[in-house]
């Protein structure tokens, strides 16, 4: 569920952002929320792969709790009680009965007394860097093991990847699954079983939608071929963006939006094949465009 903030606390935890948390340390191998990271650096960590593990963690911002955060701030060298309150002021409440809150149960302000222990929000501007905080000691276990065994590590967000260019064995590639999920559920993180999978030779081995069994990251072919599609019937003089839209229950803006955003992934992973789709986009006849509008799921 994304919880944009209203506008008023967006300014606090923008301001929380531009301050404090942009200025923290990040590791190395953290390839998300914060400046000139991309998932293609990401992919761009496994060339010529030849086994693959990913392992996606569930809930990833959910599992991050308001004691967690707390504790981030302090460790940042805020005083406690500040600590707490900019915890607060990034998280969102959840209500997990008595005992669950990191505030005391007695003191002068009440409020703080709740039985409620707040979690990271997606859609808060402030949840993704103090995300990347809260993994800030696991991402230095999981890249010493990775080190170890003579993998490749690097996270992006819930997305964990380890790979070799070297032959290994599906047993040792199990064991390695085992020892992270288990340093993950050491640090309240859990794995989740349908997303964590191990690939190896003859298989597509593919690190968040990019290809990497070759010496850089490539688009899959099914992605490209619907790109090629969208730009059939955008362009054709017999069907263009009214019909196209309408064959995909959609409306000609949101259609737009979407083309337009596949389109900007290309140009990331494949800049020549990117830079071709978006000459023949701008090409359309499109009508008049509605700019996204995103809703705040917060109280105002």
């Amino acid at each position: 569920m994304i919880s944009i903030p209203p506008k008023s606390l967006a300014i606090a935890q923008r301001w929380l952002v531009d301050h404090v948390l942009r200025y923290a340390p990040v590791h190395p191998a953290s390839f998300a929320f914060h400046p000139e990271s991309s998932p293609v650096q990401a992919a761009e960590q496994h060339p010529n792969t030849k086994w693959l593990l990913k392992v996606d963690i569930e809930d990833f911002f959910h599992s991050v709790s308001e004691g967690t955060v707390s504790a981030i701030f302090a460790w940042l060298g805020f005083p406690k009680l500040l600590s707490f309150e900019f915890a607060r002021l990034c998280t969102i409440g959840l209500d997990r009965g008595p005992g669950k809150n990191p505030a005391p149960h007695k003191g002068p302000i009440d409020f703080y007394a709740l039985g409620y222990e707040g979690i990271l929000p997606q859609g808060a501007p402030t949840s993704p860097m103090l995300a990347n905080l809260a993994m800030l000691r696991i991402d230095t276990l999981l890249a010493r093991l990775a080190e170890e065994r003579g993998l490749r590590y690097s996270r992006y967000a819930d997305d964990l990847a380890f790979s070799t260019d070297a032959d290994r064995s599906l047993g040792e590639m199990r064991r390695l699954q085992r020892d992270v999920c288990a340093i993950l559920n050491d640090s309240g993180f859990r794995h989740n079983q349908r997303k964590t999978v191990i690939r190896g030779p003859g298989t597509r081995r593919i690190v968040l939608g990019m290809l990497v069994d070759g010496p850089m990251p490539r688009l899959q072919r099914a992605y490209k071929d619907m790109i090629r599609l969208h730009l059939h019937y955008l362009s054709s003089p017999a069907y263009g963006p009214a019909k196209h839209a309408l064959a995909r229950k959609t409306g000609v803006s949101s259609l737009y939006h979407h083309v337009r955003g596949l389109i900007a992934w290309a140009q990331q992973v494949e800049p020549a094949f990117g830079q071709q789709a978006l000459e023949q986009f701008a090409s359309v006849d499109w009508p008049p465009i509605q700019p996204r509008q995103i809703e705040s799921g917060w109280d105002d």
